[in-house]
């Protein structure tokens, strides 16, 4: 699978991460994917844990460093709490000012 995806000019760059933060944590908790079977049973994901996830990607030429952010609902919740909310609606409004001056030719960091 790897080698039809790699023909595509489609790989990764970096192997995946996974932070697991918990209220009251330092950010941020780090464990590689190869770490997560060898946790303690009070670091398994728990309810009301935020997982953070990152990899990187490269796609005609480009590399990329993707994230993505999940929130365990406890039982009796419906949305994510208000902090987590309003700090996703900061990191999008900085993907939209990158985006906005995204120009051809210029690097990640000149468009920083």
């Amino acid at each position: 699978m790897r080698e039809k995806i790699q023909q595509q000019n489609y790989t990764t760059w970096f192997m995946p991460n996974v932070d697991i933060v918990r209220q009251g944590d330092k950010w941020p908790n780090t464990t590689s994917e190869a770490e997560l079977t060898m946790l303690e049973a009070d670091s398994m994901i728990q309810f009301g844990d935020m997982l953070h996830v990152d990899f990187g990607v490269t796609a005609l030429g480009m590399n990329t460093d993707t994230q993505h952010l999940a929130y365990v609902l406890p039982p009796g919740e419906t949305k994510p709490p208000k902090g987590l909310l309003e700090g996703l609606k900061m990191g999008n409004k900085m993907q939209h000012i990158v985006k906005k001056n995204m120009n051809i030719g210029m690097t990640g960091n000149e468009i920083l």
